[in-house]
């Protein structure tokens, strides 16, 4: 369509003691139409680094309806 979208993703593990947890976390900006699974990859990870401290992989499926 050619909009884009971002994803926030809320923190099953924020601890309001703890001044380095995040309660959220939101991506940079993803092309609606993106292909590119590493483009996806990269606007999402901070997140899974940051709260399980762990990396990711990322597939991109499309659909014609």
């Amino acid at each position: 369509m050619g909009g884009e979208f971002q994803v926030m993703f809320v923190n099953p593990l924020y601890d309001s003691s703890d001044s380095n947890s995040i309660r959220s976390w939101t991506s940079g900006k993803i092309k609606d139409n993106e292909t590119n699974r590493w483009v996806v990859r990269q606007q999402i990870v901070g997140f899974f680094s940051k709260v399980w401290g762990s990396n990711i992989e990322v597939n991109v499926y499309t659909t014609n309806d």
